[in-house]
């Protein structure tokens, strides 16, 4: 198993206590940094586990949004993992963007 798997195994299982400020530094430091994904996943759940979920940029205008396996083939952990890169996707697209403008 990698240790992105573990990690994301790791965050799955902390997810329903990611604003308890309790626990290991590791478990402190996933739930710190993977609270944000967390939330998107909540979000798939509320709109049936399938998506769209959507990543806003500061600005409504700029939004992206994601569909998280449709076809039902992935775990749980798996989905989560799916909405973490989502969002480090649309980070990456937001920070080429305002390079551009910057330019």
């Amino acid at each position: 198993m990698t240790a992105m798997l573990q990690a994301m195994g790791a965050l799955f299982g902390l997810r329903d206590s990611v604003h308890v400020h309790e626990g290991s530094p590791l478990q402190l430091w996933l739930k710190r940094h993977g609270a944000r994904t967390v939330a998107k996943y909540n979000e798939l759940l509320n709109v049936g586990g399938v998506g769209p979920v959507t990543f806003q940029a500061e600005t409504p205008t700029k939004t992206f949004s994601a569909y998280i396996d449709p076809e039902g083939k992935f775990t749980e952990v798996d989905k989560l993992s799916q909405v973490d890169d989502a969002g480090q996707i649309f980070g990456c697209i937001m920070s080429i963007l305002l390079l551009k403008t910057v330019k």
